[in-house]
């Protein structure tokens, strides 16, 4: 008849995995702890997988705080800032991933996305648009006689 499962504790697994970066082979452990070296090679593969997502995750999350310094550099409106950098930004991060690490909630992302604009904001792209277009044609140069 085939011996019990063991199941080991998360702390237990940690040392067999700390023990085994320190450059003791998993055969050596197992002559002296007991569990298989095959599973504390397991638990080595796991806990690099996990430290190789957590890494990811990280590198994500600081190149999203470095587009949002640049963005914010330059914008006077805060929280008018926040949602237009996670609407410019979502083509390349979600924007649960980018809500959360500016600690922005999404259901307010959502609603300011359905927002009409408001008549100050409309007037101001109507200005803008105008001092545009009066900046073009008072640049081109003047035709030869």
């Amino acid at each position: 008849m085939a011996d019990k499962a063991v199941w080991y504790t998360p702390e237990f697994k940690r040392q067999m995995v700390e023990l085994a970066r320190t450059g003791r082979s998993p055969a050596s452990l197992t002559k002296e702890v007991g569990p298989p070296s095959w599973t504390i090679s397991r638990w080595l593969k796991q806990d690099s997988r996990g430290t190789y997502a957590e890494k990811r995750k990280l590198q994500k999350e600081r190149e999203i705080l470095s587009k949002a310094a640049a963005w914010f550099c330059h914008r006077r409106d805060a929280l008018e800032a926040l949602f237009g950098f996670v609407g410019a930004n979502q083509a390349t991060h979600s924007v649960r991933v980018i809500c959360r690490v500016l600690e922005i909630s999404r259901s307010g992302y959502y609603a300011w996305l359905q927002r009409p604009m408001s008549a100050r904001a409309r007037q101001d792209l109507w200005l803008t648009g105008r001092s545009k277009r009066f900046t073009a044609v008072r640049a081109a140069p003047l035709a030869r006689r």
